[in-house]
């Protein structure tokens, strides 16, 4: 008698679930699929991004409830280390849900079957206002923070390292002389924008400037 595989049901979402990103790009979206969901224990890092006249060090949350009943969600923060530099500037500290923030912990109702707003709003971190865009080459992030996010029986807790030092950019070739202009995130970028802050690699020189 022939034996028939029965298939593979399909995974059972979890019934809380958390996402987290350290790219405004994708965070603007709102969309779950620019977000992953956060590793139990992980250390995720965070580079400051230049927004208008904000510079934003932060990450990026996102909260489902796959119940069928309103839950409350708590963001619990700890800070390990503190080496920021604000350059005389002052730094706005905030831990945003669901259109709540707070300078510490944070709690927000998540209704049944649905997720908060996620995007630009809701995050972990630093926000520095500068006037004057150039000001924001003089402001160093070197801190840590330990995060637990806890909903119902679900909880997770990692880490944010939030740092000026650029990732991934030592690992991009870069041909000749002429200057290349990366993001926050080490990508390449191909049209820069006055006003917003870049990693310029030129030969065998690597630094950050505001593009004027």
């Amino acid at each position: 008698m022939a034996l028939v595989a029965a298939a593979a049901a399909p995974a059972a979402a979890a019934d809380y679930e958390f996402y987290i990103t350290t790219n405004a790009e994708s965070a603007a979206s709102g969309a779950t699929s620019g977000y992953e969901l956060v590793q139990e224990g992980k250390e995720y890092v965070a580079n400051p991004e230049m927004e208008g006249i904000q510079l934003e060090c932060a990450a990026f949350i996102k909260v489902v409830n796959n119940t069928s009943s309103d839950a409350q969600c708590l963001v619990s923060v700890t800070k390990v280390y503190d080496n920021n530099d604000f350059a005389g500037l002052t730094p706005l500290w905030q831990t945003c849900l669901g259109f709540v923030c707070q300078t510490g912990d944070v709690t927000a109702t998540v209704n049944a079957n649905s997720s908060t707003p996620g995007g630009i709003g809701e995050h972990i971190g630093y926000t520095v206002y500068c006037l004057d865009p150039s000001a924001a080459e003089n402001v160093k992030f070197d801190s840590k923070y330990n995060v637990t996010m806890k909903m119902g029986d679900t909880t997770r807790s990692f880490s944010i390292l939030y740092t000026s030092t650029p990732a991934a950019v030592e690992t991009i070739d870069v041909a000749g002389g002429q200057a290349e202009y990366f993001n926050m995130q080490g990508l390449r970028v191909s049209e820069p924008v006055k006003g917003q802050m870049y990693i310029v690699r030129q030969g065998g020189k690597v630094s950050k400037t505001v593009v004027r």
